[in-house]
Order: structure tokens, then C-alpha cells, then sequence
């Protein structure tokens, strides 16, 4: 970032008229992408800018197996998910928002879990802070399409479905399955045998509810502990 803010000072830009518009080598973003998040602002402050991200068609017709798991255990936790007001999770790669307000929010810092990990996720830390110490709105953008790359998803297939795309150290994501696992689980994902679970003593969980809760990152923490009691009792 210290780059951008370089660059808006030497052509004598006021932080308020530059726009950081975040990116992905491995993300394909569609014809008229900059110009649309360029001027989605319209001058206004206080604004998270999040792209329109579509899953491509070659991947939902490489592997319908894994689609249609995907829809159904969406279709099945719908109901917990975070209301869009209250929702925190974005994607750095899609995002965008003035160079003022990034300043303002406090920038991206580097953090570290209980084990002194570096943790990922900076945006979505940066809106956390935003919304904790200023009025900030999220916006999506629908017109700006961007197609991310499913490359994690071909080589960490269990852990990038478990965690539904949430970063995560590559120690959580071997322990769901090893990389050279990845094929088949894509291939055939309703007989992987990770997909059972028992919460409780003598208490079995339908796989589609154990990834239900597995797949947590788009519902809100007292929704999910409603969740688990109404399963585990």
C-alpha cells in the first residue's frame, strides 16, 4: 500500500479521489471491470466495494458431484446464515474502497493466532475495525464480474469445501485431507469418509449437516450455537 499512497502523492491526488482496487493474479476479471468499481463510489465515503465473484461454468461441469453437494448443504444452512447487514466475510481479491478511508480504518496489519501463526484474511480484519470505529456501509457491485481461480479447490479439494473457501493455515487444510487426495473427493464427494460426524456419545449427524456446520464462514457465531444445540441436545 505504501506504493499507491507514493503514487497518489507524486501526481498530487487527495486521498479521497484515489480508489485501491484489490487483485488476484489467478482471478479473471471481466471486460469494463476497473471502470465499473471506479465509479461505483460516486464520491461517497464510508464504502467497502465488493465485486460480483461467479463461479465458472468448466468447474460446475467438471465436477456436478461437487455442486450439487455444494447447493444442497447451502440449501440446508440457508437459514443460519448471517443477515447481509451483520455479514463480515469478504473476498480481498474482489474488493475496493477509497485510499481516505483505508487510512482511516487503520490498514491492513499483520495479526497472529495463539500458536504466533500469521493470520490471513486482512480485508475482511480491516472492515472488522471499520465497523467498529467508523460508519461504513458495503456495497456490492453486480456489474463487475470477477471468475477466481479454483486452483486451491483442485489441490486441497476437502479442506478448501470444508471451510468453503475461508483461508486457512496449510495445517488445518492437510488435516482434512492430503493434496494428492484431492481428486477423488471432487470426483466422488458423497463417499468421502469425512462426511460423518458424532457430536455426542452414541449420537450420529447426517453428513450434510456436519458440513452444514463445517461450513460456517457466512453465518454469525450465535447462529451457530443454536444450530449445535438444536443438534446435539
Amino acid at each position: 500500500m505504501a506504493a499507491v499512497r507514493a503514487q497518489a502523492q507524486h501526481e498530487q491526488l487527495r486521498d479521497e479521489l484515489v480508489l485501491v482496487l484489490q487483485a488476484d493474479a489467478d482471478t479473471i476479471y471481466l471486460l469494463g471491470y476497473v471502470a465499473t468499481m471506479r465509479d461505483a463510489p460516486g464520491g461517497v465515503r464510508g464504502q467497502l466495494l465488493e465485486a460480483n465473484a461467479v463461479t465458472g461454468r468448466d468447474s460446475n461441469l467438471d465436477f456436478p458431484g461437487l455442486a450439487k453437494l455444494c447447493r444442497e448443504v447451502d440449501s440446508e444452512m440457508g437459514k443460519w446464515f448471517a443477515s447481509e447487514e451483520d455479514q463480515v466475510v469478504v473476498d480481498d481479491k474482489e474488493c475496493a474502497f477509497l485510499l481516505a478511508d483505508y487510512l482511516a480504518w487503520g490498514e491492513h496489519q499483520d495479526d497472529l493466532d495463539d500458536r504466533v501463526i500469521p493470520i490471513s484474511t486482512e480485508t475482511r480484519r480491516l472492515y472488522l475495525r471499520a465497523k467498529r470505529c467508523a460508519t461504513v456501509s458495503r456495497t456490492r457491485v453486480e456489474a463487475a464480474v470477477a471468475l477466481p481461480s479454483r486452483r486451491r479447490l483442485r489441490t486441497q479439494a476437502p479442506g478448501y469445501f470444508t471451510c468453503s473457501g475461508f483461508p486457512r493455515q496449510s495445517e488445518w487444510m492437510n488435516a482434512s485431507g492430503a493434496q494428492d487426495q484431492a481428486d477423488s473427493f471432487l470426483m466422488s464427494p458423497d463417499r468421502w469418509p469425512g462426511l460423518t460426524a458424532s457430536f455426542a456419545p452414541g449420537r450420529g449427524i447426517n453428513w450434510r449437516s456436519s458440513l452444514c456446520c463445517l461450513r460456517r464462514s457466512r453465518s454469525s457465531p450465535a447462529s451457530l450455537k443454536a444450530w449445535l444445540r438444536s443438534r446435539i441436545g
